[in-house]
């Protein structure tokens, strides 16, 4: 879920840029990746149960993604200040199609809003050019369907521009993957601990991540977790769209750790509260007429994610989910 919402970021360059001139492309495409890697590394304590989602057909909720980004630099040894970007604000209504009889659920994913929150200091012509640029990803639609462990079997894509930029299609949809939270399929009890390996892409790295849920509590449907994030990408070519003519770049390396929280009912699709803080250090080379520049940045991201429609009379999540299900 954290990856999800960094990958609607990074989207925002490339998507502006369809703005500008290139032909929008509306026709869903879907991407298939290869599904994560689940290891169960200790079932926890008795009594144990094997978690399921159980979610109700008419489930209906809109879940709020805040983000704040800080990125320091250095370009051959020489020191930039750090950057506070104003933290981006968007707002993600799901809505259930169907459900089958053996717990999958195609679903709708629409980002109904996305703004930018400035506060004190922020520069206005930063605020300004990122309010403008992340006008695009409003509208943005995904349709999906996952199992009842959280396991992404399909999505397909609408956003504009995806046609001139397969990449940030692809690793927007690998992201999306990341929405729910695979469970394991063995029967587990308080202080459970399992891992989730994948490989996507993000901003045109390719990289390894590996997620470590443990479970905290567990009552009836609700349980909670805190959660360990570690992501690795070894030497590789960068090649995005966004690049000027004739430039390059090179990574040597890129590490990123963080760790969070979430609590959530297993009858909802998105948590109903998460955080987490995520902090990268990237090394790479940047190439620009023959010559090479070493570049080092890191990159700290707070996520928190916020189901906005609990509580709603309205919202089917509160509804008890079809025990057959």
């Amino acid at each position: 879920m954290i990856r999800l919402l960094i990958a609607l970021v990074c989207l925002i360059p490339s998507l502006a840029h369809a703005r500008q001139g290139e032909a929008p492309a509306h026709s869903p495409t879907a991407v298939v990746v290869a599904p994560p890697t689940i290891t169960l590394l200790d079932p926890g304590e008795e009594p144990r149960q094997a978690l399921r989602f159980r979610i109700a057909p008419d489930l209906r909720q809109s879940v709020q993604f805040r983000m704040v980004m800080t990125t320091s630099m250095s370009m051959s040894g020489a020191e930039a200040p750090e950057t506070r970007m104003p933290a981006v604000v968007m707002t993600m209504n799901v809505a259930v199609k169907s459900v089958a009889d053996d717990g999958d659920v195609n679903y709708e994913m629409t980002v109904a809003d996305a703004k930018v929150e400035s506060g004190p200091g922020d520069p206005e012509e930063l605020v300004k050019a990122l309010r403008e640029s992340i006008k695009p990803v409003k509208g943005l639609r995904g349709v999906c369907t996952v199992s009842n462990r959280g396991i992404t079997r399909s999505a397909s894509i609408d956003m504009p521009g995806d046609a001139a930029n397969p990449a940030a299609m692809q690793g927007f949809r690998e992201q999306l993957d990341q929405a729910m939270f695979p469970l394991p399929e063995e029967p587990i009890g308080k202080g459970a601990r399992w891992t989730v390996e994948s490989n996507g892409v993000t901003q045109a790295i390719r990289l390894k991540q590996k997620t470590t849920y443990t479970l905290t509590d567990v009552q009836g449907d609700t349980a909670s977790f805190d959660v360990v994030v570690e992501q690795t990408a070894g030497e590789q070519e960068i090649k995005s769209p966004d690049m000027p003519p004739g430039a390059s770049v090179t990574l040597r390396s890129l590490n990123s750790e963080g760790k969070g929280s979430i609590e959530t009912a297993l009858t909802r699709l998105i948590p109903q509260r998460s955080q987490v803080k995520l902090k990268s250090v990237m090394d790479a080379v940047i190439g620009q007429g023959g010559l090479g520049m070493g570049m080092k940045q890191t990159t700290t991201v707070e996520v928190q994610i916020t189901d906005a429609s609990a509580g709603d009379p309205s919202s089917a999540h509160d509804k008890p989910a079809d025990p057959g299900k």
